[in-house]
């Protein structure tokens, strides 16, 4: 991904960009160890006890079903106002695992011959109007497996609540799309599709003639024996849900219409969860553990599914697994059919990486051992002009920081080298004198950027949290204008500020000095700029240099909706309104 160095008089701007182009890549991942069975428990309990005291996770509960045998771990606390600490009755969002329910919702279906995978959008909703013929003859086996051609999300959806995304897009606005859509092709490959599960949804429910919650309560859920899982946030939940979590902020939850109930709207517990699991692994003789197990048949090589990706331990046993992520839920879940066990891994968090590696971690060989002395290592490299890699040290493990990004973690390869396996980085440090490493080289596909130790001031600076009066935040939100098709939606919600850029996630900020904040984990900051009557007319981000955006109007793809035209929702059971079962 680099550009090649010789000679000549180096371009600085194509040097930083291609260093950015690596750097962007790190969202927050621990590193791929995978652990034998004896050392699996104490291995997680560790990473996740670290990531909850660096505020990457709020709340964590993790169950594992082996041969018969069923343990929990739990870490964190249930919110930020609370003491009480997560079990295994916690409710959590699930996200995209919801996915692998709505696929067995309509294996159910296909099981009563009310529907065949080799269905067609058309046959299945007779009655919809949809303009596009490819379009229409789209299966379900298809719709299921990724690989329909239809887009990750429908063209006239957009985040009307800036926090709450899927809000508001119901069946009328998929039907729309549907009826308006005219694609010259579709590409028949792997290509992940919220719109088509949400599609899915909507056929499976169409045909059973319910709701789409009312079919996966009956269908599925009650044969399955998940006593909490639900989908979306009720009045009937009965047990306490963890608070979304990010940063050391509350994250609102996520609430669906029908138009996309099907991609990532059901909430679960880890005993329900485990429950799950135990059916899929088990042959206890019943039509639902024979229709979960035809989901776990690969469609579409070299590892699609129904839902499930499908891939291979260290003794060759396949590994069907999926992840979800909301605004302030991260989970996993994973099961191993030949080994008869299954583990599921449940979060408040916005690392969606970190926690999928983790769930990862559960199979393959042993990991390798962390070096005890990282004090070499430690300090800041100047990688190209203006922007310097930070070296520091978490709980025995070496964290890098380049200007402008987000923190990752590395992991141990053998002496003085490190690397970060998701953007295929490898960090070399030349051997220490006077106790310092002097030099490190990055090393990515090939290329490699020499990067000399500099003093500490060109590193990432300390930045420290203060509190702002609340009617002094409400003068912060609204839109601003970084670039013709790029803006940045600042929202408040609970006495919290939130950021969010186009087509990236909702992220808070945090003040550290009147009109100025920010992000805790990446190192950037907004300052807010005043006209001459004190007003707010727009910002300044400094990341990577400075990027000034006025502020515009708040039009409805960004806005989020004022309370008297935001649809009212039951709020999330507390500690103290809910019994705990």
């Amino acid at each position: 991904m680099f550009g090649g160095f010789n000679s000549r008089k180096p371009d600085v701007h194509k040097q930083t960009r291609h260093v950015l182009q690596l750097l962007c890549m790190s969202v927050l991942i621990a590193p791929l160890s995978l652990v034998a069975s004896d050392d699996r428990m104490d291995y997680v309990a560790e990473r996740l006890e670290s990531a909850i005291q660096h505020e990457f996770i709020g709340a964590a509960v993790v169950g594992y079903y082996d041969a018969g045998e069923i343990n929990y771990v739990n870490f964190g606390r249930v919110s930020q106002d609370s003491d009480a600490v997560p079990n295994e009755t916690t409710l959590f969002e699930i996200g995209s695992i919801s996915k692998v329910f709505t696929s067995a919702l309509t294996q159910v279906l296909i099981d009563s011959e009310s529907l065949s995978w080799d269905s067609t959008v058309k046959s299945s909703l007779d009655d919809w109007n949809i303009l596009n013929a490819k379009v229409r003859n789209i299966t379900l086996r298809e719709l299921a497996t990724h690989s329909s051609g239809l887009p990750r999300m429908p063209l006239n959806w957009r985040a009307v609540d800036p926090l709450d995304p899927y809000l508001m897009y119901n069946k009328d606005h998929l039907q729309t799309f549907l009826g308006q859509f005219d694609p010259p092709q579709l590409k028949k490959e792997l290509a992940y599709s919220n719109l088509g599960f949400g599609l899915l949804g909507n056929i499976a429910a169409h045909t059973a003639g319910k709701k789409y919650s009312e079919a996966l309560q009956n269908l599925v859920l009650e044969p399955l024996g998940m006593k909490h899982t639900a989908v979306g946030i009720t009045n009937e939940i009965e047990t306490t849900m963890a608070e979304g979590f990010g940063q050391g902020a509350k994250i609102p939850n996520w609430n669906f219409e029908e138009g996309l109930v099907g991609a990532g709207a059901v909430l679960s517990t880890a005993e329900d969860m485990v429950q799950f699991i135990k059916r899929n692994v088990v042959d206890d003789g019943s039509q639902i553990y024979k229709s979960l197990k035809q989901l776990q048949q690969v469609q579409v090589q070299p590892n699609q599914a129904f839902a499930w990706t499908m891939e291979r331990n260290h003794a060759g046993k396949a590994i069907f697994s999926h992840a979800g992520q909301t605004g302030g839920y991260a989970c996993f879940v994973a099961i191993s059919p030949e080994e008869s066990r299954g583990w599921v891994v449940l979060t408040t968090s916005m690392h969606g990486g970190l926690v999928n590696e983790i769930g990862r971690s559960f199979y393959g060989p042993d990991p390798q051992k962390e070096p005890m002395e990282l004090s070499a290592y430690l300090g800041v490299y100047r990688l190209v002009a203006k922007m310097y890699m930070t070296l520091t040290e978490r709980d025995n493990q070496l964290m890098a920081q380049a200007t402008g990004q987000s923190e990752i973690p590395l992991t141990f390869v053998k002496e003085r080298e490190f690397k970060f396996e998701p953007a295929d980085m490898v960090l070399k440090f030349d051997r220490p004198k006077d106790g310092k490493s002097r030099v490190l080289n990055m090393l990515q596909r090939g290329q490699n950027i020499r990067a000399r130790r500099v003093e500490d001031r060109f590193g990432i600076p300390e930045r420290v949290e203060i509190e702002l009066d609340e009617e002094l935040l409400t003068e912060y939100p609204g839109v601003y204008q970084l670039a013709p098709r790029a803006v940045l939606a600042v929202v408040l919600r609970d006495g919290q500020l939130f950021a969010m850029f186009s087509g990236q996630n909702t992220t808070p900020i945090f003040a550290m000095d009147s009109d100025r904040f920010f992000y805790k984990q990446t190192d950037a900051e907004l300052l807010f700029e005043r006209d001459e009557d004190g007003k707010i007319s727009g910002l300044t981000l400094f990341q990577n240099g400075e990027h000034k955006a006025p502020k515009i109007e708040m039009g409805s793809m960004m806005g989020a909706p004022s309370p008297a035209n935001r649809p009212s929702r039951p709020g999330p059971p507390s500690q103290s309104n809910r019994p705990r079962r």
